[in-house]
């Protein structure tokens, strides 16, 4: 073997092995035998792939992490199969759409994470796909508005208001006349409803507008 077929077959086996002691799998066991967890590391930390079985076989859970922190798709299964519930991690942080299900395949919920807090809808179903539950919350995860439904579709309970706040991306003090500002309204819409927004126009040299604005 010539010296440089030697040097090239050397350096191959050195990154095999490195590769081999950054990238590992690990797994855990029940007493029974089966896989419990199989997760992948590097560096003696969580990166990549992480299951999680029941104790019969069948998966339970799967997602992905980055340096032992929860990274990627999240999904629960029940026993059969199905799957349970999804979620997006952002680092440790829920992001996005969270769904549940019934086990028998069904959808359960519907809600919006960003950075760990519920913002805007979220809704909650009975088994036949009727509402269960209707929630509104604010960006910074205050639930303001409820309503819960009867499995014959009939408001039970209503907690709260649906005019959720109003705002402006201008500084409220720098109004002036001439000028024209975006006014932002967030309004809970439950289902089956039939909203009726209104609008009107502000004279920002009214005494009201001041007392109230300025």
């Amino acid at each position: 073997m010539s010296v440089v077929k030697s040097i090239v077959v050397y350096v191959f086996c050195i990154i095999c092995f490195f590769c081999a002691s950054c990238n590992e799998e690990h797994k855990k066991f029940y007493p029974n035998g089966n896989v419990k967890i199989v997760a992948k590391k590097r560096n003696k930390a969580l990166n990549g792939e992480y299951k999680i079985f029941y104790e019969a076989g069948s998966l339970k859970f799967k997602t992905t992490s980055t340096s032992d922190t929860i990274n990627g798709n999240a999904i629960w299964y029940y026993k059969n199969g199905n799957i349970k519930a999804s979620l997006f991690y952002r680092m440790g942080s829920k992001n996005g759409v969270m769904k549940t299900y019934y086990e028998n395949g069904s959808l359960e919920s519907e809600q919006k994470w960003n950075n760990n807090h519920r913002y805007g809808k979220a809704y909650y179903y009975y088994k036949d796909g009727s509402y269960k539950e209707y929630l509104h919350y604010s960006i910074s995860g205050k639930l303001i508005y409820k309503i819960n439904y009867s499995e014959n579709g009939k408001i039970i309970k209503e907690e709260g208001s649906p005019f959720i706040d109003i705002f402006s991306l201008n500084d409220r003090k720098r109004f002036e006349k001439g000028k024209e500002y975006d006014i932002f309204i967030n309004v809970a819409f439950p289902p089956n409803s039939n909203p009726l927004i209104k609008y009107w126009e502000i004279d920002i040299n009214s005494k009201d507008f001041k007392s109230s604005y300025m």
